[in-house]
C-alpha cells in the first residue's frame, strides 16, 4: 500500500488519571471507533463501535489476538 495515497487518518490518544488507570482512544477521521481500557491491577479490555452509530456494543477482553474491523461506510460514490 502506498503511504502517499489519500486514506482515512487514524489518531490514537492516551489519557491517564491520578491513580495510573489509562484509556486509549482510537479515531478514524475524528470519529471514535474503539476505546482500550487499561485499569491498574486488572486485565485490559476494548470497547468497539462496529457499525459507527456511536454505541459501543462490543466488549473484548484482552485475552489474545482478535481482529475486529469497523464496518462503517467511510465513502460512498454517487449512484
Amino acid at each position: 500500500m502506498d503511504p502517499a495515497l489519500p486514506g482515512p487518518e487514524t489518531e490514537i490518544s492516551l489519557y491517564e488519571d491520578g491513580s495510573g488507570n489509562r484509556v486509549r482512544e482510537f479515531r478514524i477521521n475524528g470519529a471514535l471507533f474503539q476505546i482500550q481500557g487499561l485499569p491498574v491491577g486488572a486485565a485490559p479490555y476494548y470497547l468497539v463501535d462496529q457499525d459507527g452509530d456511536g454505541q459501543f456494543e462490543t466488549r473484548l477482553e484482552d485475552t489474545g489476538a482478535v481482529l475486529v474491523l469497523p464496518t462503517w461506510v467511510l465513502f460512498r460514490g454517487r449512484p
